[in-house]
């Protein structure tokens, strides 16, 4: 019989995908440490969802880039949760970018990336 899985960190838990992986664990049992940068608003707000959902949620603010914040949310999962059965890392830098200087044309029309000189170079290499 399979162990039941019931402590998980989530990286990036405070929105987007990491918050629909909170409260799709905490609907199947699991309680969870909810990792995130500084996303103070939204973090409280998946907490109260998933502790509505009868399960325990644990916020840790952490900047992920800094090796001792990744130790202290681990250490945080240990004494709070008991422990981690899954590791979730969704942790993820947001930004937007301009496309056409992402992938310029001549005429301004979009280009798929495996169109960009780059790829092409990369290909006629191999």
């Amino acid at each position: 019989m399979a162990k039941r899985l019931t402590k998980a960190a989530i990286t990036g838990g405070d929105s987007g995908i990491g918050r629909a992986v909170a409260i799709a664990f905490c609907q199947r049992g699991p309680d969870v440490l909810i990792s995130y940068l500084e996303e103070h608003n939204d973090a409280h707000e998946t907490e109260r969802l998933v502790k509505e959902a009868g399960t325990m949620a644990v916020l840790a603010p952490a900047d992920l880039k800094q090796p001792d914040h990744c130790r202290a949310v681990i250490a945080k999962a240990v004494s709070e949760l008991g422990g981690i059965d899954i590791l979730v890392n969704n942790a993820a830098h947001q930004a937007t970018f301009n496309r056409s200087k992402i992938f310029p044309t001549r005429n301004g029309n979009w280009r798929s990336p495996a169109e960009s000189p780059s790829c092409k170079q990369q290909s006629h290499a191999a």
